[in-house]
């Protein structure tokens, strides 16, 4: 119990927990893709998927994972893609841009 409060509070813990859950689930999606089990392999992409998504709500600890991509098997421009989004998320919740417009020079 303790051990959960502290993982809540502290971001490197968070993204430990991260990195061993996707090896994880990574390597159980790539077992049952070499069975044949394309069905349980998607739906484990799927649960990836969503932990990538929750970054959205856990920017610290996407911060703490761009130095990590070697250890979730992602090259540095998937990362990267990954990390915008989220950023851009962020910013559209605290003020909405048109992002087709241009926001000018930067000074």
């Amino acid at each position: 119990m303790q051990l959960e409060s502290e993982i809540r509070v502290d971001p490197v813990q968070r993204a430990d927990r991260f990195v061993n859950d996707w090896q994880r689930l990574g390597q159980a999606r790539a077992v049952m893709q070499q069975g044949g089990n394309e069905n349980g392999a998607r739906r484990v992409a799927g649960r990836m998927s969503d932990m990538a998504k929750g970054l959205e709500r856990d920017p610290q600890v996407g911060s703490l994972l761009r130095n990590r991509t070697p250890e979730l098997g992602l090259g540095k421009g998937y990362w990267a893609r990954v990390v915008a989004r989220t950023c851009r998320v962020c910013v559209i919740r605290a003020d909405p841009l048109d992002w087709n417009e241009p926001l000018g020079e930067v000074k």
